[in-house]
C-alpha cells in the first residue's frame, strides 16, 4: 500500500496545525518564553477586590424559579427598603 503525496501533505498540514494549536511548546522551550502568567498572585487593575474585613448580614432567602427558559428567579425581600430606594434613585 503506497502512501500518496497528497496524504503526506495532509498529514504535515494537520501536524503543523496541531503544533500551533498546542502553543508551539518546542519554540517556547528553545526561546525560553512562556504564554502563562508566571506571577499567579498579581491582581488586574480593572477588578474590584473587597477588603478582608467585609461582612454580610445573615439572611434566609427563599428562592423561587419561575421559568427555566429563559431563567427567571424571584427572591422575595432580597433588597432592603433602603437598597430598593437607592436603586430607584439611580434609575
Amino acid at each position: 500500500m503506497a502512501i500518496s503525496l497528497t496524504s503526506i501533505i495532509q498529514y504535515v498540514f494537520l501536524l503543523g496545525a496541531a503544533y500551533v494549536f498546542l502553543g508551539a511548546p518546542i519554540l517556547q522551550i528553545l526561546t525560553g518564553t512562556s504564554n502563562s502568567n508566571t506571577n499567579s498572585h498579581s491582581q488586574p487593575d480593572d477588578l474590584v477586590y473587597p477588603s478582608g474585613n467585609l461582612t454580610c448580614p445573615p439572611h434566609e432567602y427563599n428562592v423561587h424559579i419561575l421559568t427555566r427558559d429563559p431563567l427567571v428567579i424571584y427572591i422575595p425581600n432580597f433588597l432592603s427598603d433602603e437598597e430598593a430606594d437607592h436603586l430607584v434613585e439611580l434609575a
